[in-house]
């Protein structure tokens, strides 16, 4: 999401959902996780909350 490689925004120029829908998905399966569970191991929450980033900072919409 961060490398610039998409540009994301034609999906909303377009009005495809896909992305956007995609995204949702991942944001809810990943805010299932308990936050116990996340801090059980230890790479889990680098990764957990580098996506958590990426996402805020690369899809603001998404998040509101």
């Amino acid at each position: 999401m961060c490398g610039n490689y998409v540009n994301f925004g034609v999906f909303e120029l377009y009005g495809d959902r896909a992305l956007a829908d995609a995204l949702d998905i991942s944001l809810k399966m990943t805010l299932s996780v308990p936050l116990s569970d996340i801090l059980a191991f230890r790479k889990v929450p680098v990764s957990s909350f580098v996506y958590y980033w990426q996402n805020r900072h690369f899809n603001p919409p998404t998040l509101i």
